[in-house]
């Protein structure tokens, strides 16, 4: 089984401040130091966005509460809009 490659994702938490800055009335309850941005580059899947909940006990070792993973092959085929949609489509499950 192959090893999935991923990195911190600068380009969507950069969105993602962005966003939040923006619209505040909408993501004040958002707090985007509890939110890892996580890059996968070798994993199909069928979202480009996907959200995972860090619970109870991982959750006492780790800061975040959710990993925000994007999947690189469908991210590189969106232009800059509907990067800016996706990331506030993720935000909205938090």
């Amino acid at each position: 089984m192959k090893k999935t490659e991923c990195f911190t994702d600068e380009e969507v938490k950069k969105l993602a401040e962005e966003i939040v800055e923006k619209y505040q009335e909408l993501f004040s309850g958002i707090d985007l130091s509890k939110i890892h941005f996580i890059r996968i580059k070798n994993k199909k899947n069928r979202n480009i966005i996907e959200l995972k909940n860090i619970s109870f006990p991982y959750n006492l070792d780790i800061n975040y509460a959710f990993y925000f993973l994007t999947y690189n092959k469908k991210w590189m085929m969106l232009n800059e809009e509907q990067k800016k949609i996706a990331v506030m489509n993720g935000l909205y499950g938090i």
